[in-house]
């Protein structure tokens, strides 16, 4: 179940058929810790894909700049290296 945030939406970070491919137990990709509020645009990008493959797509398209990137990222509680390393536990346990 997603939950609405005025047009957008809280979604994955590490997204969902990721997560059920690389063996993550659901009780922990289901989680409020990996989730974020996220454009419908921006979920487009992202779609199944490793965040180390979204991320830079995501850069591409905002026009920014791998500083800026782990700004956002670190403003939302976000370790970027473990996103960029597609390092779900240290992800987890470093938002938490």
């Amino acid at each position: 179940m997603m939950l609405q945030t005025g047009n957008d939406n809280v979604r994955y970070i590490f997204p969902r058929k990721w997560c059920e491919k690389n063996g993550i137990e659901p009780r922990l990709f289901d989680s409020v810790i990996n989730k974020a509020p996220l454009s419908s645009r921006t979920n487009k990008i992202i779609g199944s894909k490793a965040p180390s493959i979204y991320l830079s797509k995501l850069q591409e398209k905002a026009k920014i700049t791998k500083i800026r990137m782990d700004d956002i990222l670190q403003s939302h509680a976000i370790n970027p290296e473990s996103l960029r390393s597609d390092n779900f536990q240290a992800f987890f346990d470093l938002r938490q």
